[in-house]
């Protein structure tokens, strides 16, 4: 809300996925379609680091974070996941976390992506998720007979990322055709942040405000102790495997040894 033109209401969000789904171009056009990110088709991400920019939009100061995707070809996930981190992870936190996919046929690098992100943040960030599919323009256009919407794009998704969307995002997903301007433009913009206030308005009647240190620490504690787990059950898998070729040793040992005293035993049973 405004007052005296002064914007009271605040939120940090940034756009989140794998490389080449729109995430750049995403975040210009919520900050009212300016050219504050870098954006273009490559054959790798533009975005190296993360950036972040503010702007009022539909009447609340915004502070819009980009960041380099995931399963680029010149950066590994895990620096990736890290370079977010480092700017996701200043006070007070991001209220919201906007996962971008192209909407089309769902690639088994969507799933891996959204489970990198999940595992790396924590269950606890659905809370804070709002699912954009962008180059909506392209479904349109294949479904120009049908006037379809987002969620009948939805229903076409494997049950798992179905299940996600409507279970534990609360069916918060809308659609992004970046190609419009003007008043079209505003208009998807809105919606998402209607999506993104009814969020975070359930979230502080539950006594969550934005996704914290706290959270990110919960999650690190979670990923050490499967770290320690995988560790160890690979030093078991180890010594296993180690016990098991000693013990063919031996066998093989005991063999030429019975072989030898058993033709030992031949000859002087001919003599």
């Amino acid at each position: 809300t405004t007052t005296n033109n002064v914007v009271e209401e605040t939120f940090t969000t940034g756009t989140d996925g794998k490389t080449g789904v729109g995430k750049s171009k995403t975040g210009n056009v919520i900050l009212n379609n300016g050219n504050q990110f870098s954006c273009g088709s490559r054959g790798s991400s533009v975005t190296k680091i993360c950036k972040t920019c503010d702007d009022i939009v539909s009447e609340r100061w915004v502070t819009m974070v980009d960041t380099p995707g995931l399963f680029d070809t010149q950066k590994n996930n895990r620096e990736v996941l890290n370079e977010i981190t480092k700017c996701k992870m200043t006070a007070p936190g991001p209220h919201a976390f906007l996962f971008i996919f192209r909407i089309g046929r769902f690639k088994i690098e969507d799933k891996c992506t959204l489970d990198l992100f999940v595992k790396h943040f924590g269950e606890n960030i659905f809370k804070f998720m709002v699912v954009i599919f962008t180059h909506y323009d392209d479904w349109k256009r294949d479904m120009e007979n049908d006037s379809p919407t987002i969620h009948d794009f939805i229903n076409t998704l494997p049950s798992q990322l179905q299940s996600i969307i409507q279970n534990k995002c609360n069916n918060r997903a809308v659609a992004f055709d970046n190609a419009l301007k003007g008043l079209e433009s505003r208009s998807q913009v809105a919606e998402l942040i209607s999506v993104i206030d009814i969020m975070n308005e359930s979230n502080r009647k539950n006594g969550i405000e934005y996704y914290s240190n706290l959270d990110y620490e919960k999650a690190f504690i979670i990923r050490k102790k499967e770290i320690l787990r995988r560790k160890h059950l690979r030093k078991m898998q180890r010594l296993e495997e180690e016990t098991r070729v000693q013990n063919l040793i031996r066998e093989a040992v005991d063999e030429r040894v019975k072989n030898r005293l058993g033709m030992e035993q031949e000859k002087w049973k001919n003599k």
